[in-house]
């Protein structure tokens, strides 16, 4: 069924552009905390639980796996995501020289105003 799913979304460009910025958002946003807590269970083994797990979304962990001391959760990297959407917006694009004499404009009345 999942397989359907995406096959509809990669056959549509419009359609993936808005899931892989979708996901790029949860992996640059994410925050565990709002969707996992960590409890012990009755053997004392740290366990993991989605705080609600209607709306539990693990798309920005890469991996959790058992250790002897209790749970490794790693996260996708959020510094590539960040830059990747950056870059998608046009944050990180060379200005022509009239921007820049714009910024340097704002940024001298700014001074001036201090």
């Amino acid at each position: 069924m999942r397989l359907k799913r995406y096959s509809r979304i990669v056959a549509n460009p419009e359609k993936l552009k808005k899931k892989i910025l979708e996901e790029l958002c949860k992996i640059a946003f994410a925050d565990i905390g709002d969707h996992i807590s960590f409890e012990k269970d009755e053997n004392g083994e740290i366990i993991y639980i989605c705080t609600d797990p209607t709306t539990c979304d693990l798309a920005a962990v890469s991996e959790i796996s058992k250790t002897k001391t209790g749970l490794k959760i790693k996260a996708y990297n959020k510094e590539v995501a960040l830059g990747r959407l950056g870059s998608y917006l046009g944050l990180w694009r060379e200005r022509t020289e009239e921007e820049v004499e714009d910024l340097n404009a704002i940024k001298e009345s700014l001074e001036e105003e201090v």
